[in-house]
């Protein structure tokens, strides 16, 4: 038998097959994998058919319900439309992922009668995703229990079986599934060859979990209860002379197993050891026990950070990278690999730690089937990052991969479609680099023309989805000019696609692209070619022309005559003269917009003053004529607090005035606006709609349900005019207080925060009682939501309704906001929440830049901006803008100053040095000190 369970996997074939990803081995296997494809995928839709029926008439859809519910299947109705619905949905939609999970979990309740419809749904699922144990379990053992029932000349069957194992194996690092995998492979020991085939995935299992610490264990006793079985079976036939010699062997390989076990550092080691000295019947050799202390105290080193990702419940990501940077640190490459997989399990959607690990794999390993298994992987698990799939193609390209297989993986990875230009940009630049690569130069190649073709075709697909400036084709169409002219020799196809490049008007404006060109034309030894370039840019240029200007009449004075030179010089001088010239009417027309902005902040400060006099001179009058009046300074005291012998008091239903810009609900009470007895039984309500016709009304229908209101006072300036009751007496400003009976009616009404209330969500907080601190709860999302998308640009007419239906035409969608004012009018703003990030990516590729109802709108991932901190003032203002600071020198030394000054001066004295003007600045203030003591 072939060694299996080394400690370094890397090297071990049965890993490699184990963790073999089925689109990459050979041309011949992504063909049957294609293939294959083809027929789940047709399977599928004939499935949803049958089970659906044609949408053309009434008549074939109840013909569908019939067919289904003749399956035997004993459930309700309910199930079996929650089954139409989630298949149609797959159907629409093949990447909703919750949508296959909770199509498996329904067609699980309708019993055994639709099991080929639940094998087609698993099998489409299989086919977008990745699938974790929990969903490959059922799976496999619903294939072993058919494998059970079919008849003794139908065994071929066997191998369908093995290669789902193979299949469920290579998408996660899972013990469950490969104890299971073993378990089903010594089921069959009495096949021919069953043996064989049985200890080949005894070594896969033993390669892929020697190394890991919880789980190890587990699987080498599995592996060695086969041997084990084997080695009883054998000593029961012990009477034959030939059967001593099997009878050692197997004895020999079940104490290699238990040897190399017991000198690997997994958990529980002890157990094993006294497990091996009961089976010797005496105690283990030096050698063992020597290897088992070595690995039991290299256990102790990993010990803490298994402990750490035990105590974690979360992704537990930040205890993963360090446990990964501990083991970088001791350069184990194979346990590395294992930790790798480990981490990968709880975080199969941190596209980060799949760059790492792919990364690494690529300067360790370089080549081989993990590596093409772990790029596949992570393409599969996070496929809109272009990043892996550009690692892909490099990691195909090392391996020596046909050129089908790399068309084919690039064409998947265009499938996907990505957010960024730059994305598309850079993969794109890969796959060319790949074709540029395989190309034999010069001309007349095959590989040529096909690399012409490619690049044609790339500056065609990047013009159609690129929507800004510059050119996303730019990069590529400079790439493609330097090959033309540096390895075909081909210069007027060069100077064809820079023609092309500078088309473009940001490229036209930019300095650097023709110093590139120029660049070219010096490089391929064209002369009238450079200064051909350096004229018509120094025409052009509109960014950092000088930097063309200057090497234009360096470049006249290294090859040009005498006239060429007074030529350009004369070209750059009108050039410069007039770039000036712009440059000054632009400041100009800035300056003068500066100005005006100054004075209309200038004005508006005059007015706010006049306004804030005003009032206070109404205030004035206010306290003059009545006793509600606000206390005076004097009155407030030394700190602002009121006297209390001066302070009227109030009935708990009286209503004070209060100003608009102080906050309502840190001093409702204070104010009066709501007792101390019922602050505890009051909810403060914000963000109401200015439009609501009757509010009192409304805000008792909306949250009367949730307990008995015993009253109602809205939020406002008040109006006099408008009668003297609480509430309608006030001018109301969007927030209202709503008193309750008791305190748990307060409780169940903030459960329904941000509950609507006339297309507007209201915000319901506690009304605080007296001394009470503020609990600021709310924080804004400050790094990007990948799963949120946010549009500008829409409609104002546009209803919430009409958004939803035009972004469910592209990805699933699970909620629609659309931003409006306090008057309930929308702001041409919208954010849509997706149920995966790669629906966010698929919906802004598809709405990005449409035009809907006459405008066009933008579509972007959201990410909001950060908010600056607030700036603390200063407690000392700057010297010279404080009005209270005073000049603490006499007048009369001022005076006396000036006068020594003067004389001084003298009719023939010239102007002072940059030296003395200095010398006299710092002696100025001793002068001042001499003087004052001598007065």
């Amino acid at each position: 038998m072939a060694s299996f369970g080394e400690r370094v996997p890397t090297e071990g074939k049965g890993q490699q097959e184990g963790n073999a990803a089925s689109k990459g081995k050979t041309n011949s296997d992504v063909e049957e994998k294609n293939q294959q494809e083809e027929v789940d995928e047709q399977s599928m839709e004939e499935e949803i058919k049958m089970m659906k029926g044609n949408s053309d008439g009434e008549s074939d859809d109840e013909e569908g319900k019939e067919d289904l519910s003749s399956d035997e299947m004993d459930v309700d109705e309910e199930v079996q439309e929650q089954v139409y619905m989630l298949m149609e949905k797959v159907s629409t939609n093949p990447f909703d992922y919750s949508s296959h999970v909770q199509l498996l979990a329904a067609l699980g309740q309708c019993g055994s009668g639709v099991k080929h419809h639940l094998q087609a749904a698993r099998e489409c699922m299989a086919k977008e995703f990745p699938l974790t144990a929990e969903l490959w379990l059922p799976w496999l053992r619903d294939a072993i229990a058919e494998l059970e029932e079919i008849e003794e000349e139908e065994k071929g069957e066997r191998e369908q079986v093995k290669k789902l194992f193979d299949r469920a194996v290579s998408d996660y690092l899972s013990p469950d599934l490969w104890i299971e995998y073993v378990g089903f492979m010594v089921s069959g020991l009495g096949d021919p060859g069953g043996l064989a085939v049985a200890r080949a995935v005894c070594d896969r299992a033993l390669t892929a979990l020697s190394l890991h610490p919880p789980a190890g264990k587990s699987v080498w006793d599995a592996c060695r209860e086969l041997e084990q079985a084997l080695l009883s079976t054998l000593e029961g036939t012990c009477g034959h002379p030939e059967s001593h010699k099997a009878v050692r062997e197997q004895r020999e390989r079940v104490d290699s197993l238990y040897r190399r076990q017991l000198g690997l550092p997994l958990q529980n080691m002890d157990s094993t050891l006294a497990e091996y000295e009961s089976w010797l019947g005496h105690p283990v050799d030096p050698d063992v026990r020597k290897a088992y202390d070595r690995a039991w105290k290299e256990l102790q080193e990993f010990q803490p950070f298994e402990e750490a990702l035990l105590s974690t419940t979360s992704s537990k990501l930040t205890e993963w990278q360090a446990y990964l940077a501990f083991l970088h640190d001791r350069n184990d490459p194979a346990r590395i690999i294992t930790t790798y997989e480990r981490a990968l399990v709880d975080n199969c959607l941190n596209y980060d730690l799949w760059i790492q690990y792919t990364e690494w794999l690529d300067g360790c390993l370089q080549t081989g089937e993990q590596v093409i298994s772990a790029h596949h992987r992570a393409t599969r698990n996070c496929p809109w990052v272009s990043a892996l799939w550009q690692g892909c193609l490099r990691a195909h390209e090392r391996g020596r991969t046909d050129l089908d297989t790399m068309k084919d993986v690039f064409s998947r990875a265009l499938e996907v479609g990505f957010v960024q230009p730059e994305e598309h940009i850079a993969l794109w630049e890969t796959f060319l680099d790949f074709l540029r690569r395989r190309t034999t130069f010069p001309n007349g190649s095959k590989e040529l023309e096909e690399l012409r073709e490619w690049y044609t075709k790339a500056v065609q697909t990047l013009c159609q989805t690129g929507s800004g400036l510059p050119n996303p084709a730019i990069p590529l169409l400079k790439h493609w000019a330097r090959i033309e002219a540096h390895l075909c020799g081909n210069l007027s196809k060069a100077r064809e696609l820079w023609e092309e490049v500078l088309k473009d008007n940001t490229a036209r404006a930019d300095s650097s692209s023709w110093l590139e060109f120029y660049q070219l034309e010096r490089e391929c030894g064209s002369l009238e070619g450079c200064r051909r370039v350096l004229h018509r840019g120094v025409q052009s240029t509109t960014v950092n022309t000088h930097l063309v200007c200057n090497q234009l009449l360096l470049f006249e004075r290294e090859h040009g005559s005498l006239v060429q030179w007074d030529v350009a010089r004369e070209r750059v001088q009108a050039r410069l003269r007039r770039i000036g010239e712009q440059y000054q009417k632009e400041e100009e027309r800035m300056r003068q917009k500066k100005e005006l902005q100054m004075e209309r902040e200038r004005e508006k400060t005059i007015r706010d003053k006049a306004k804030k006099s005003e009032q206070r001179s109404a205030r004035k009058r206010g306290g003059e004529q009545g006793e509600g009046s606000a206390p005076t300074k004097k009155q407030r005291g030394v700190y602002g607090a009121a006297l209390p012998e001066e302070v009227p008091s109030h009935s708990p239903g009286e209503v004070k005035k209060f100003n608009e810009g102080e906050n309502r609900m840190d001093t409702a009470v204070e104010k009066g606006v709501v007792d101390s007895n019922s602050a505890s039984r009051t909810v403060f309500v914000s963000n109401l709609s200015l439009n609501l016709s009757d509010p009192v009304q409304q805000l008792h229908s909306a949250l009367g349900p949730f307990g008995s209101i015993t009253g109602i006072k809205l939020g406002g300036k008040e109006d006099k005019s408008a009668g003297e009751s609480s509430n309608h007496g006030r001018q109301f400003r969007g927030f209202a207080y709503v008193m309750f009976h008791d305190e748990e009616s307060v409780k169940e009404v903030l459960k329904h925060d941000r509950m609507p209330l006339d297309g507007r969500p209201m915000f319901l907080s506690r009304c605080r009682p007296p001394g009470e601190k503020r609990e600021r709860s709310f924080k804004y999302n400050l790094g990007m939501e990948p799963d949120k998308v946010f549009i500008s640009g829409l409609p104002f007419s546009l209803t919430e309704s009409e958004l939803h239906k035009l972004c469910t035409k592209h990805s699933e969608v699970s909620k629609t906001r659309i931003v409006t004012n306090r008057a309930g009018k929308s702001k041409g703003l919208a954010y849509v929440e997706l149920a995966t990030a790669a629906d966010a990516s698929r919906l802004v590729l598809a709405l990005n830049d449409q035009e809907v109802g006459g405008r066009h709108i933008s579509v972007a991932i959201s990410q909001p901006p950060a908010r600056r901190p607030k700036q603390s003032a200063p407690l000392i203002a700057p010297r010279g803008r404080a009005r209270t600071q005073l000049a603490l020198i006499p007048r009369s030394l001022h005076r006396q100053v000036g006068e020594k000054v003067e004389q001084k001066k003298t009719p023939n004295s010239e102007p002072a040095s940059s030296s003395q003007v200095e010398g006299n600045t710092n002696e100025k203030p001793k002068d001042l000190t001499s003087d004052k003591h001598s007065r």
